[in-house]
């Protein structure tokens, strides 16, 4: 699978193509491929950057190693290099779920359904909001979020029964000691299934 997205937090845009491929299966371990090519812009300023990582993943979810650059990590720091690296992936899994996933954001509400195009496909999307704003919440550190803009888009491919997170825009403030705004965007421009 390929995705094609882009991700802003406050005045950084990242482009980014990352995509799996499954070389390799073995007593239940996966060895899997993966390429993320990004392009970031701050103001003025850009850079492009390439990984290119080797991972097994155990039939329970477990990475066992990671590789990159010629090192191999296992364990804990193999655990966390993915959790990394595989950024839109991890995304995509936590809130492919729609309003469920973000359950600590508040109820939200459907305000519509619609059809759109994505490399080009034909998704049915979901569109979720909070039934109210702003969301004031306190985390155990003390650390006090208030949501002041949320949107979730969510659809699904005909025939097919995984939902796929296809926006998401957030707008908040942390006070943690002074406030700071946030504004994050992710928004998926296109998928690419790879053939098996």
């Amino acid at each position: 699978m390929s995705l094609s997205y882009q991700v802003s937090m406050n005045d950084t845009f990242v482009n980014e193509v990352a995509s799996y491929q499954v070389v390799n299966e073995s007593s239940g371990a996966y060895t899997v491929n993966a390429t993320i090519l990004a392009k970031s812009t701050a103001g003025e300023s850009g850079s492009n950057s390439s990984l290119y990582i080797t991972f097994v993943v155990l039939s329970n979810g477990t990475i066992a190693t990671l590789t990159e650059g010629g090192q191999t990590l296992t364990g804990l720091e193999a655990e966390l290099g993915a959790f990394e690296y595989l950024g839109p992936f991890v995304t995509e899994d936590t809130f492919q779920a729609g309003p469920t996933a973000m359950e600590g954001f508040g109820n939200l509400t459907t305000t519509n359904s619609s059809v759109i195009e994505l490399g080009g496909e034909n998704l049915n999307v979901t569109n979720y909001a909070p039934v109210s704003l702003p969301i004031v919440s306190t985390d155990c550190l003390g650390v006090t979020t208030t949501v002041t803009g949320l949107s979730l888009q969510v659809g699904s491919f005909p025939g097919e029964t995984y939902a796929l997170a296809t926006s998401m825009n957030i707008q908040m403030t942390l006070a943690s000691p002074s406030p700071t705004y946030e504004s994050i965007a992710l928004h998926v421009l296109s998928v690419t299934p790879v053939p098996t």
